[in-house]
């Protein structure tokens, strides 16, 4: 089982969100949200997502699509569990 935190408190791009992922995705990780979603309906673990609402203010086109997909993968997949603080 994999557990790994996200502080969005250091995360500005789209590109840092995908490499705050580094120790959950694969090397050949596509870093976009659909890569994204197969990776986390695949695997067991826990993610925490803190400050999110620092990334909302950062990446305010973007966040909510994270959000969407990091619940969407959760509800999916019984063995992974997403907190977004």
């Amino acid at each position: 089982m994999i557990y790994i935190t996200v502080n969005c408190d250091e995360i500005h791009s789209k590109d840092e969100f995908f490499s705050a992922l580094d120790g959950i995705t694969p090397p050949y990780f596509g870093k976009n949200l659909d890569a994204l979603h197969d990776v986390l309906t695949e695997m067991s673990g826990v993610i925490l997502v803190k400050n999110f609402g620092e990334l909302e203010k950062n990446l305010p086109c973007y966040a909510g699509c994270i959000k969407k997909v990091l619940c969407d993968s959760a509800r999916e997949n019984r063995s992974l569990r997403v907190t977004i603080e």
